[in-house]
């Protein structure tokens, strides 16, 4: 550890040139808005839990390359609520409760696009090319999943 003393105007110096050395500041930036999105979690959305990734999930065996489809898998609850593949050009995923339902995705722009599940739950989105989240459900309980980044 260091035996240099800190006050505002070194440790402002010291962030300063950590934030330059980072780069163009691109993902530092995708990054933030997609917190600053964050502040729309209200009472009334819960989080729904990614349970499942083919991608680093060591219970899959061999690991999804990049050419194959990429399985998610997210729970409500401890319960499974969710599957999705991310495709290399859509989403394809499938709530697991029964009937119609809306599955919105949020990119972190603030772009957003609704579908209508069919009668057992599937869906397809157009798959976005910026950080998103899925909101689906039915007040009294309506979901979100954190933020993805294929």
């Amino acid at each position: 550890m260091s035996d240099q003393v800190w006050n505002d105007d070194a440790l402002l110096a010291e962030l300063g040139a950590a934030l330059r050395s980072a780069g163009s500041g691109e993902h530092s930036l995708v990054a933030g808005n997609a917190a600053w999105a964050l502040r729309e979690l209200s009472a009334d959305l819960e989080l729904a839990t990614l349970a499942f990734d083919s991608y680093i999930d060591e219970g899959a065996g061999v690991r999804a390359g990049p050419d194959e489809g990429r399985m998610l898998l997210f729970d409500l609850d401890g319960e499974p609520s969710m599957e999705l593949e991310i495709g290399q050009d859509a989403l394809v995923g499938q709530l697991l409760s029964a009937g119609r339902d809306l599955v919105t995705l949020t990119d972190s722009e603030g772009r957003v696009e609704t579908v209508r599940t069919d009668d057992v739950g599937c869906f397809s989105l157009p798959l976005p090319n910026r950080p998103f989240r899925l909101q689906f459900g039915q007040p009294p309980k309506v979901a979100v999943t954190d933020w993805l980044n294929i």
